[in-house]
């Protein structure tokens, strides 16, 4: 089988993914049309096609477990309340049409929730960090690992980016504040996924020192 698909990949791939690129745009067009539910980086020509991330106002691992209870619907992970699926040239197109139907179908089963929207905390990172230190610089200073709660204040020495959507929100040399703080903390005990970050999970490494830098 995977001598085949390889085959198949190599003499019809280009024509695949051109008509899952066409699906893809039309099952975004009709996940925009149910209330309430929003499809990231649909006006954006540079987004990944074949990666799916739809917000809605129900938690998102809770609408993880109806899809796939319910509608036998698989996505591939939640945070907060966005959901994200990975789109092959292998899905059907009877399947990708089955994903609004059966969102639309959980809004009408769950209207209460539905009017309650989620905070997406992970879209409102903050715009004026204080940045000490360069990227390059941190690797040459002492660091240290600390748990999330006692970060407040602290020097972050790692990149923390949240997927999805896969945008950094600290990096190093930022001092971290308590909207960051409050962050990690959500982003530690939900579902989702954190790139480039600590051994322990409730840990971040910062420096070990706390000495700030004169401003450049």
């Amino acid at each position: 089988m995977a001598k085949y698909l390889t085959a198949l990949m190599e003499e019809e791939g280009e024509a695949l993914y051109d008509e899952l690129f066409r699906e893809a745009g039309l099952l975004r067009e009709k996940l925009t049309c149910i209330p309430q539910v929003d499809v990231y980086g649909k006006e954006d020509a540079f987004t990944d096609a074949t990666r799916l991330v739809i917000k809605t106002p129900l938690p998102g691992e809770f609408l993880m477990g109806e899809l796939r209870k319910k509608h036998r619907i698989q996505a591939e992970m939640s945070l907060g309340s966005i959901i994200v699926f990975i789109l092959s040239p292998y899905d059907r197109k009877e399947d990708l049409e089955r994903l609004p139907e059966a969102l639309d179908a959980i809004r009408k089963e769950n209207e209460e929730l539905w009017a309650s929207p989620v905070s997406p905390f992970i879209l409102h990172y903050s715009d004026d960090l204080e940045l000490l230190y360069d990227m390059e610089e941190i690797l040459f200073l002492e660091k240290e690992e600390i748990p999330v709660e006692d970060a407040l204040g602290r020097i972050a020495a790692e990149t923390i980016t949240p997927y999805p959507p896969g945008v950094p929100m600290l990096l190093p040399g930022e001092r971290i504040g308590a909207k960051e703080v409050r962050l990690l903390r959500d982003l530690f005990q939900g579902s989702g996924i954190l790139k480039s970050v600590s051994k322990s999970k409730m840990g971040i490494t910062v420096l070990a020192y706390n000495k700030r830098k004169t401003s450049k």
